[in-house]
């Protein structure tokens, strides 16, 4: 009991969303307790404390197209997220935007590096900042999730595929 009211208390205290599409009511009921299962996990460390959106794609992928962005400047982003895709069993093509086959999810993504001097180094190296992940078939929203550098940085040094795994496990939740 006292568990599950220190839970209840962390989660008054976090602010957070549940994007949900137009779906019978017992899926809502399961996006709601999968939302509070995810911001619980989120608020214990599950997630490395990095700000998230959470929405629920229901439907069983097993190919998506990704729209490449000319403007990443993250070499290797969309590498680490064919191969995160690739754990799900998801296949994946890199199409230009606009070219990718009808009916395809369609996956869209923004990120952005920085630039520091890590302890001990002479040079500034870069590493991935933020990222934004969304997924949508024939114009309908199926997922979404983000990646936020926490603001002490601790996390700022890993690769980018251990920065994107948390984002593309809360993007495929429940494929």
């Amino acid at each position: 009991m006292l568990r599950l009211c220190c839970a209840l208390s962390v989660l008054l205290m976090l602010s957070g969303c549940i994007v949900v599409p137009t779906i019978p009511v017992g899926e809502i009921v399961t996006a709601a307790a999968d939302g509070i299962a995810t911001v619980t996990s989120a608020a214990s460390g599950g997630n490395s404390g990095a700000p998230f959106e959470y929405v629920r794609p229901y439907l069983s992928l097993k190919e998506v197209c990704i729209d490449w962005n000319e403007v990443v400047a993250v070499p290797d982003f969309v590498p680490s997220l064919q191969l995160l895709l690739k754990r799900y069993g998801v296949d994946s093509r890199v199409y230009s935007p606009g070219t990718a086959p009808t009916g395809c999810a369609e996956l869209t993504y923004t990120a952005s590096r920085k630039w520091e001097r890590r302890y001990g180094r002479d040079e500034d190296s870069s590493y991935l900042a933020s990222a934004s992940l969304t997924l949508r078939r024939n114009g309908q929203l199926l997922g979404s999730a983000t990646y936020e550098a926490g603001n002490f940085g601790f996390d700022k040094w890993k690769n980018t595929g251990a920065k994107l795994a948390p984002v593309v496990d809360t993007l495929l939740a429940g494929n």
